[in-house]
């Protein structure tokens, strides 16, 4: 404040309040335009001192203190011309420049001034100006739509790219616009997403649409605040690309990829109905060749029918291994199924397949096999035949004299790891150089079908080419036109055992009687005259009674007035189907409350698991695959047998290859981890069972195991169960029984359609390989220390 001398009458009580508690400049002056009073904020915001401006004319003070009046002159003289007004001043203080806004008006016989620091809000509007201005400069080196915006969402400018976008051809045209301005239909929209990015303080990518010139436009967009020095949001700043056309490219993706799965779709829907279609008259044609070989007058007859049957069961397993890879997705080493084979055998089968092709042309066939390669090797012999049956099927095709080669010859990589290397030569007409790199391409032929009469196997090279993919080789070609052709690939040597199971198959390969209590009663229900025929003297040659119908409907009836202990239908029936006639038996058992079911299987051209579970799903206690085998009737005989011995117990009553309870399922103690005296005598060589052993140990059961789990993981019960198959076979040649039947137990279990103990079978499976492991391992480092203490003896001895 002023001196304390200084008269306060003169001024109002409130106005001398006013001056105590402003924090604001107040200057009084009187009628004569002196300085009356001021407050302390003028001391310290002017500088002023009462001495030397109390009672001083302020039009003096320009002259004496002219540095200290905060506004120049010619606002004073307002002042003097005006009862109340207002203006902008400035001062410097302490080298800094001081913004100031005055108010004043004349009240009595006095004047009141008001001034107003803005100092801080006039410098931060300056660095906002500064700010916008950089922005506006690197606006042109910025891609895409670029453009700020203040708080208010008012567009404060863009670079060059937006206005082209909006069609506009200034920058007044689109400066103080807002978003309800340019797009009004997505104004909203916009709008909520500037004030998302306000709020968050940072950063946000967007994908926003706009409508302009009445076309739909997408962008992705990155908004981010502008924020100055002192922590404040002055405004939004964006970046948006245009994704119109990817938008379009997307959308014509997924109508692309919809059609594509539709065609799969009916693809998948093809392949199973040709699979039913093609199936049902060849094993009509197998049956009867069959049926034709037991029945033939001279052995030439014999030899020719047993020559059809064998080649119609070479079509049927060629046609179920087509159907299988074409309607895959994918192939991985799931789809391989390893077994221990006689390698000189498959190779010899292949021979005696496709001699009458041979002898028809008057071409010869030699055969060479390494003596150093073992006699049993271990890989998928399906897949391998089909590989060399399609080879040699096309060197046959395609030379008319000289020729034909299969030689096999065992090779040693760099890192000494053996191969096996099959090569098909021929002297036949040769490939051209240019088709040499399109054989292996899916569909593709050298000359089209109707420009000759040669006809292979169907597989085609490409298929070739995948299977010996999965075999872990690589197929190559090497030909010259009018020369011949060869054709070699390599794959691993994996030493094999003599398996058991291969006299046992012998045993069953005729359709053995089992002799129950009494003979048993079966339906058989077919639409196939030919099926129907051999079904017939199938069973009639197992010694069983049977009566047969053509028709669901009629098999339907049959069943609710004869007391049939077995049916066997065919699924895919016209009219009432074999799954549909099995849930009409199985509800008319409940209405009848029947204490016991009948055994009901099925038959079906259809290969795959989803046949199989909509067959056991409806009431059907097994499904084969067409066409029934000797050993699928034992199965089924046995399962009667079981019946009638059991008292109502089956050894089907969970499934195939199941014990008869649940508890069984877990009785596992009773079989031997490890049976070295039968695996010995088995493979009749103590140092092959330990190799056999030691692959088991070291590659099949860490391999299979981690699969297993994984699997599990993922919920995939139906590649647990394949994989549990293949450990089982590992399982049975090995002779480690206990992990056979934790195996088989598990994956008949799930095949069966079963889902209760699904878990508790697969952690007895984990443990038992576990369980296995340990045993295998303590054998075999036995088996070390004894041959270390034998050739320490050895040397003592000497």
């Amino acid at each position: 404040m002023g001196k304390e001398s200084t008269p306060k009458s003169s001024l109002h009580p409130q106005l001398q309040a006013f001056l105590l508690l402003s924090e604001d400049c107040i200057i009084v002056l009187d009628a004569n335009y002196r300085i009356l009073e001021f407050n302390e904020a003028s001391t310290s915001l002017l500088g002023w001192k009462d001495k030397e401006m109390l009672g001083q004319p302020f039009a003096s003070i320009y002259f004496q203190l002219g540095h200290k009046i905060p506004f120049p002159f010619y606002q004073y003289e307002l002042i003097l011309q005006n009862e109340h007004g207002e203006f902008e001043g400035m001062l410097y203080k302490n080298n800094t420049k001081r913004y100031f806004t005055w108010k004043f008006k004349r009240q009595s016989n006095q004047i009141i001034l008001l001034g107003k620091d803005n100092t801080d809000t006039k410098r931060l509007a300056l660095q906002n100006v500064t700010i916008f201005d950089q922005i506006k400069k690197i606006s042109a080196c910025v891609p895409g739509n670029f453009y700020w915006k203040n708080k208010d969402e008012e567009y404060l400018g863009c670079n060059k790219i937006l206005l082209k976008t909006l069609g506009l051809n200034s920058m007044n045209d689109f400066v103080g616009k807002t978003d309800l301005d340019l797009w009004p239909e997505h104004a909203e929209e916009l709008r909520k997403n500037d004030q998302r990015v306000i709020k968050g303080k940072k950063p946000v990518l967007f994908e926003e649409t706009v409508t302009l010139n009445g076309k739909k436009m997408y962008f992705t967009v990155i908004k981010m605040p502008l924020i100055d020095d002192e922590g404040n949001i002055i405004g939004i700043l964006g970046n948006s690309s245009d994704i119109t056309e990817l938008k379009r490219t997307q959308a014509d993706l997924k109508i692309a990829k919809e059609a594509a799965e539709k065609a799969s779709q009916a693809k998948t829907e093809f392949l199973a109905n040709m699979s039913h279609d093609i199936r049902t008259p060849l094993t009509g044609i197998i049956g009867m060749t069959k049926m034709l070989e037991e029945t033939a007058r001279s052995e030439e007859e014999r030899q020719y029918a047993s020559w059809v049957n064998e080649s119609g069961e070479q079509l049927l397993k060629l046609l179920n291994g087509v159907l299988d890879v074409v309607s895959a997705d994918d192939m991985n080493e799931d789809d391989l199924y390893l077994e221990s084979f006689y390698l000189r055998d498959c190779l010899e089968d292949l021979n005696q397949l496709e001699q009458p092709a041979m002898m028809q042309k008057d071409i010869s066939f030699q055969l060479k096999i390494d003596s150093n390669i073992p006699e049993y090797i271990r890989t998928d012999r399906f897949k391998l035949s089909r590989v060399l049956l399609n080879l040699l099927g096309n060197a046959i095709k395609f030379t008319d004299q000289g020729m034909i080669q299969l030689i096999v010859d065992l090779i040693s990589s760099d890192d000494q790891q053996k191969s096996l290397m099959f090569k098909v030569i021929d002297t036949g007409k040769g490939i051209p150089k240019e088709a040499q790199e399109k054989v292996f391409e899916r569909f593709y032929r050298i000359s089209p079908s109707y420009k000759n009469n040669h006809h292979g196997h169907g597989v085609g090279l490409h298929i070739v080419e995948k299977y010996v993919e999965l075999l872990g080789g690589k197929i190559g070609i090497s030909s010259e036109e009018g020369k011949g052709t060869t054709f070699y690939f390599a794959i691993p040597l994996v030493p094999g055992v003599a398996p058991e199971i291969d006299e046992k198959e012998k045993i069953v390969s005729s359709p053995a009687v089992i002799t129950p209590s009494h003979s048993p009663y079966l339906l058989l229900v077919e639409d196939s005259i030919v099926a129907l025929k051999v079904l017939e003297r199938m069973v009639m040659k197992a010694g069983c009674r049977y009566l047969s119908a053509s028709s669901g409907e009629k098999g339907l009836s049959l069943a609710k007035t004869e007391p049939f202990d077995l049916i066997i239908t065919d699924v895919g029936l016209p009219g009432i189907s074999g799954n549909e006639m099995t849930r009409q038996i199985r509800d008319w058992e409940k209405q009848m409350g029947s204490t016991s079911q009948l055994l009901i299987y099925g038959l079906t051209g259809h290969a795959g698991q989803i046949a199989e579970a909509e067959s056991l799903q409806v009431g059907m206690n097994g499904l084969f695959t067409k066409p029934m085998k000797a050993i699928n009737l034992r199965t089924l005989l046995e399962s009667f047998q079981s019946r009638e011995n059991g008292g109502g117990k089956t050894i089907l009553s969970l499934g195939i290859d199941l014990p008869n309870t649940e508890e069984e399922l877990f009785a596992l103690n009773n079989f031997s981890l490890l049976d070295i005296e039968k695996g010995i005598a088995t493979l009749g060589n103590l140092t092959v069972f330990s190799d056999l052993l030691l692959t088991l140990v070291s590659d099949d059961l860490p391999h299979e195991e981690l699969g297993i789990r994984q699997a599990y993981i993922q919920g995939d019960w139906i590649k647990i169960e394949s994989l549990a198959h293949k450990l089982k076979s590992g399982a049975v040649y090995c002779c480690t029984t206990k992990l056979q039947y934790a195996c088989q137990y598990l994956e008949r279990y799930c095949k069966a359609g079963h889902s209760k103990l699904l878990e508790k079978l697969y952690y007895q499976l984990i443990q038992v390989i576990g369980e296995t492991k340990q045993a295998i391992n303590s054998w075999l480092e036995e088996r070390v220390v004894s041959k270390e203490v034998e050739s320490q003896i050895e040397l003592t001895s000497l």
